[in-house]
């Protein structure tokens, strides 16, 4: 999701962390006051977009955390974790685990006001392996003990057919949930998760990684509407969850 031309500065840092830190500058002096929760940063435990080693992707979640609290204190910031199993540990040689990482941010004093948890699964790529319940509540369990609100992001494919507006291809083979995953198992998915992880108090916000297929997207199939529009199974389930719960 970076625009083209950053790729002509990726071996000059600091002009990077400057071209960030104009945009985050720009962007939150326009919305000041409109908008009281901004997600900064995302998948900067890991992710690897413009060749960036660990201690580069430190620095620049830092420094996008001071120039946003800097700039309107009383709003609430969010860093986001990918593969909060820490499964990028096992590709190549890491210092920070996810639950590290956030407790780096957390004890420098950023103002971090909460942690963001992308759980996507049944996918190869930039997600995690398929787990059980109990071992999503244990994760869960572990993060909770930084001690700040936890935003979660679900996501998992409602079938194995081609999908031509997703990202990240179409890198199924992150295992199965009780069977081959298609809609109605993207719906069993989706409704236990969502009742897992909203009865966890520390849980502030739960949502789905996106709406809808038809917009351009990173993990395939996983939208509550299909690529013409119409509904999946998936989106009766959250209605009927928010007329349960969230009254």
């Amino acid at each position: 999701s970076l625009p083209a031309w950053l790729w002509l500065w990726e071996e000059d840092f600091d002009n990077l962390l400057n071209f960030m830190s104009d945009f985050i500058e720009t962007v939150i002096s326009r919305y000041r006051g409109r908008i009281r929760l901004w997600e900064v940063a995302a998948r900067t435990n890991y992710g690897e977009a413009l060749s960036l080693d660990e201690e580069h992707r430190v620095r620049l979640t830092v420094r996008a955390l001071r120039v946003a609290r800097d700039l309107d204190p009383e709003a609430t910031y969010s860093v986001t974790l990918g593969q909060p199993w820490a499964e990028y540990m096992a590709r190549r040689e890491y210092e920070y685990s996810p639950l590290n990482f956030a407790d780096a941010l957390i004890r420098a004093d950023l103002g971090l006001g909460a942690i963001g948890l992308e759980i996507a699964m049944g996918y190869e790529k930039d997600a995690s392996y398929c787990r059980d319940l109990l071992e999503i509540s244990e994760m869960l369990d572990r993060y909770a003990m930084l001690g700040v609100p936890l935003h979660v992001s679900l996501g998992a494919p409602s079938g194995g057919s081609s999908d031509d507006k997703s990202s990240s291809g179409w890198s199924f083979g992150g295992g199965t949930w009780h069977g081959n995953w298609n809609e109605q198992t993207h719906a069993d998915w989706l409704d236990q998760m969502l009742r897992l992880v909203a009865c966890k108090p520390f849980v502030q916000e739960v949502s789905c990684s996106h709406f809808s297929d038809a917009a351009p997207h990173e993990f395939a199939l996983a939208g509550l509407l299909r690529s013409d529009g119409t509904a999946k199974p998936a989106l009766e389930r959250v209605l009927r969850f928010r007329q349960e719960h969230l009254r």
